[in-house]
């Protein structure tokens, strides 16, 4: 579930600059560490120090905070940090990597360069926790080690034996294409390794997609990998079912969702759209007549997967809204595509519930387009709105369609660069006939 919207910019400042959240994904599992009673000692008291800097300053800017002010309050961060190690005294060289990553935004300076030369040390040893050390020096970006570098280590195949095809597919996913290539064999060889269990297909049908766009791995072998990932997910569901898991189970169904959509079996871009049916469109002047894309054949589309809760969805809205007014609704089509949420999130006050009551969110929505001035329809889909068939992993999410039906771009960001979005439809409208 979403959280509130003022503890979610709390929590986004302090720990982008603070926690590095995305640290780590499982506990140590070398016998070698720090007490791990000390590792959450430090984090509760760096957090509550840290957090009250950021109030702190934050009241001085009333209320507003911006990336401008990340430099002075990181200046407020170095003596907090002095007196976190006065406080905790620890001896880095008997600290795992997992425990280095999770206290690198703590760390001073000094004790930065010291963990970096850990990770470079550790990283010349052939066995899994030589590559969780390459992974580490990659994280922190160590000139020298990029994920190509850390593919190629002898220790990758035991460490995902350790830890899952996860602990690596979080990375792979934003690692650049020609860095991953010369490794294309290995990787598809890593994805026989998820297990037939809820936790164990974590990641699975990212880990598909990732191979589907790399490329390299030929259809029929792929395709087998995909139908074994299939099988095992759906083995995992009947266990979560049995567990009584509602969350796992949840997750699971969208797991198979995901692997048996189009986007799982080849490329989707340049290909016929997949097919969308909306059940109520709505503008700012009243009901919209728009059933499915069918109706929209001829024009240039542009469809932007969104939500409610979704807070960087309605920052974007000023990009949708400067999109809208460049182009003529004659010949480029703007749909704010979602789905029924069971809860409705009105800019600057509680969640309204919904659940169970499809007309309640609807009619919510009809007012919410007002009052955030938005120029273009919104749509519920019967689809959710992480459409499988879009590869909507995550929202918001632009799809762009041609004057013919044909997908052409996908999974950009509406506050992309403007430049970039009118040169892609400039492009398409060029190509229609009538041009």
């Amino acid at each position: 579930m979403p959280s509130h919207p003022r503890r979610s910019v709390l929590l986004a400042a302090v720990a982008a600059i603070a926690l590095s959240s995305a640290v780590s994904q499982a506990q140590d599992a070398a016998p070698s560490g720090i007490d791990p009673a000390m590792v959450e000692a430090i984090e509760q008291t760096w957090f509550t120090n840290a957090r009250a800097a950021y109030e702190a300053l934050l009241k001085e800017r009333g209320g507003n905070f911006s990336s401008e002010d990340m430099p002075l309050l990181e200046e407020r961060f170095a003596p907090i940090r002095e007196a976190l190690w006065e406080e905790f005294t620890i001896d880095l060289a008997t600290a795992s990597i997992d425990q280095m990553q999770t206290l690198w935004q703590m760390m001073t300076p000094a004790m930065q360069e010291a963990a970096k030369e850990r990770f470079l040390a550790g990283f010349q040893s052939p066995d899994a926790s030589g590559f969780e050390a390459g992974l580490a020096a990659m994280d922190f970006s160590i000139e020298g080690i990029d994920m190509g570098t850390v593919l190629a280590h002898p220790g990758l195949a035991a460490f995902v034996e350790q830890n899952g095809p996860f602990a690596l597919g979080r990375r792979l996913m934003y690692a650049q294409r020609e860095l991953l290539l010369p490794h294309a064999d290995r990787l598809y060889l890593l994805g026989w390794k998820f297990k037939p269990t809820p936790d164990g297909m974590t990641g699975a049908s990212n880990y598909m997609k990732m191979l589907v766009d790399l490329g390299a791995i030929d259809d029929e072998p792929r395709e087998a990998l995909r139908m074994a990932l299939l099988a095992k997910a759906n083995a995992a569901l009947a266990a979560a079912k049995d567990d009584g898991g509602d969350q796992q189970v949840e997750r699971i169904a969208r797991t198979i969702a995901r692997l048996e959509s189009r986007p799982m079996q080849g490329p989707i871009v340049d290909q016929p759209a997949p097919a969308i049916a909306f059940d109520w469109m709505h503008d700012a002047k009243g009901p919209v007549a728009i059933a499915s894309l069918e109706d929209l054949r001829g024009k240039v589309v542009v469809l932007d997967f969104w939500a409610t809760w979704c807070g960087p969805c309605v920052a974007s809205f000023p990009n949708v809204r400067e999109l809208r007014e460049h182009y003529s609704s004659d010949d480029v089509a703007i749909i704010g595509v979602t789905s029924l949420q069971g809860r409705h999130y009105p800019r600057g006050e509680q969640p309204i519930d919904c659940e169970g009551d499809p007309a309640k969110e609807r009619e919510l929505m009809v007012g919410y387009i007002t009052a955030m001035d938005m120029t273009w329809p919104v749509a519920f889909s019967t689809t959710e709105v992480f459409n499988p068939d879009y590869d909507v992993s995550g929202i918001p999410h632009l799809a762009i369609i041609d004057a013919n039906g044909v997908l052409r771009h996908n999974g950009l960001h509406p506050a992309m660069e403007f430049e970039k979005k009118t040169e892609m439809i400039d492009a398409l409208l060029a190509e229609r006939p009538e041009a």
